[in-house]
C-alpha cells in the first residue's frame, strides 16, 4: 500500500473534511459482508476515510480512460450499498465502495484472505455488466492522479 499516494488523492480531490474510519468499524463491516478488504483499501479507510470528489469529473476528457469516480463510502454505506446493488442485479461476489455520478459502482471481489491489495472493477448498472478496472485499489487511485500530471 502507499500512503504517499493516499494522501495526494485525499489533498487533490477530496471536497471537505476527512473521517477516518476505525478498525473496529471495518472489522464489523468486514464481517456483515463476509469479506476481508484489502489492506490498501483499509489503510485509506484509516487514515483518510470517506472521500468525496465531484472535481474529478472536471478534469475528465473525452479520452480519459477512467470513470469518473465522485464519492469513495464510508464504511456504513458500503454495507447498504452493497446489500443495494445486490438486489438491484448486481452478481454476488462483489463489494462495492465507491461511485459514479450516475449511480454506476466500483467494487472488489469478495475475498476470504488477507490480501496487499485487489482488483477493482466497475459495476454499470444499466447494462448491468462487471469490469475489471484495474489491478490493484492504489492503481485505481493513481489512475486519477494521472489525468493531472501529479
Amino acid at each position: 500500500m502507499n500512503t504517499e499516494l493516499h494522501r495526494k488523492f485525499v489533498e487533490q480531490f477530496h471536497i471537505g473534511k476527512t473521517k477516518q474510519e476505525t478498525e473496529q468499524s471495518i472489522a464489523d463491516c468486514q464481517n456483515q459482508l463476509t469479506s476481508v478488504f484489502p489492506d490498501a483499501y483499509q489503510s485509506f479507510m484509516k487514515n483518510h476515510g470517506e472521500c468525496f470528489c465531484p472535481e474529478i469529473l472536471n478534469i475528465m476528457d473525452d479520452d480519459s480512460d477512467v470513470w469518473p469516480l465522485q464519492n469513495i463510502w464510508n464504511i456504513k454505506e458500503v454495507i447498504e450499498s452493497t446489500n443495494i446493488y445486490r438486489q438491484g442485479g448486481m452478481p454476488e461476489g462483489f463489494i462495492v465502495f465507491a461511485s459514479d455520478c450516475m449511480g454506476n459502482a466500483f467494487c472488489f471481489n469478495q475475498s476470504q484472505e488477507k490480501q496487499p491489495d485487489a482488483p477493482v472493477h466497475f459495476y454499470d448498472h444499466d447494462f448491468d455488466k462487471i469490469s475489471q478496472l484495474t489491478e490493484s485499489f492504489d492503481d485505481w487511485l493513481k489512475s486519477y492522479l494521472d489525468l493531472t500530471g501529479k
